[in-house]
């Protein structure tokens, strides 16, 4: 997981932590450890498919975010 990238792409958007935790539906703490890969939390499916529209993530940035 590129964490400076989704940050990256949060600031673009004009997102705060706060915001994307509301818009994924968890916790501030639990996207601060999905993001910092905190005791192998990851993101699922569903919340990085919710990123991607809600960021116009390419397929290219989707891998290169969540998967290299």
């Amino acid at each position: 997981m590129n964490k400076n990238k989704l940050k990256a792409k949060m600031v673009e958007h004009g997102d705060t932590s706060e915001i994307l935790a509301e818009v994924l539906g968890i916790h501030r703490s639990c996207l601060s450890a999905k993001m910092n890969n905190y005791r192998g939390a990851e993101f699922n499916q569903t919340e990085i498919k919710v990123m991607a529209k809600r960021y116009e993530m390419t397929d290219a940035e989707v891998i290169e975010i969540f998967f290299e």
